[in-house]
């Protein structure tokens, strides 16, 4: 079965409960201009954004293949619900933040590993030391403040950032400041301790 997203069929998720045979289409949700996109391309288009968050909250690439499972499910179960208020890459972010949040929380319930080697994503290789350090000082931040900084890094703005994690834009300008403030000490600390 093939799902479109296109706003001819509000409920069709809904009535594909009921009736196989039926098709979701979302294209008019997203934008008029926006062709219609199965729920696999949808995916493909925006598994780099997916990654990002998927990176952010697991360590072994077995446990981000489940979360990228767990995200491509939400995201279908929850198709019904986008009503094209904000931009699909938003809408999907915030699908796949909250999928790694649970997928965390039930982690750290189920493990007695520290909270820093649960979700400490490893850097990319090609990054320089300073990176490298500076990703080792976001992992210790805690889930909230953490998924701040990462939506700012991705070049989403304040406003984006508030529709995702659902505060005002003066509170995300806040929390930033204040989370490059903790950043800053901590590059300090770890250049006097060198």
């Amino acid at each position: 079965m093939i799902f479109l997203w296109s706003p001819a069929n509000n409920r069709a998720k809904q009535d594909h409960m009921k009736q196989s045979a039926s098709t979701v289409s979302l294209s008019e949700k997203m934008n008029a201009s926006t062709p219609e996109m199965t729920l696999e391309q949808v995916l493909t288009t925006y598994k780099p954004l997916l990654l990002k968050v998927i990176n952010s909250y697991c360590q072994a690439p077995e446990d981000r293949d489940d979360l990228m499972q767990e995200i491509s499910v939400q995201v279908w179960k929850s198709l019904h619900r986008y009503d094209g208020r904000v931009k699909l890459s938003t809408w999907l972010y915030r699908v796949a933040l909250n999928v790694a949040i649970s997928h965390h929380r039930k982690q750290k319930k189920e493990t007695t590993e520290s909270l820093t080697q649960v979700i400490e994503a490893p850097p990319p290789a090609s990054e320089n030391p300073q990176v490298a350090q500076l990703h080792r000082f976001i992992n210790q931040l805690d889930e909230f403040n953490k998924a701040i900084i990462l939506l700012y890094l991705d070049d989403l703005s304040h406003e984006e950032i508030s529709k995702i994690l659902g505060i005002s834009k003066s509170n995300v300008g806040t929390r930033i400041g204040r989370i490059k403030e903790k950043l800053k000490q901590a590059f300090t600390q770890h250049k006097t301790q060198d």
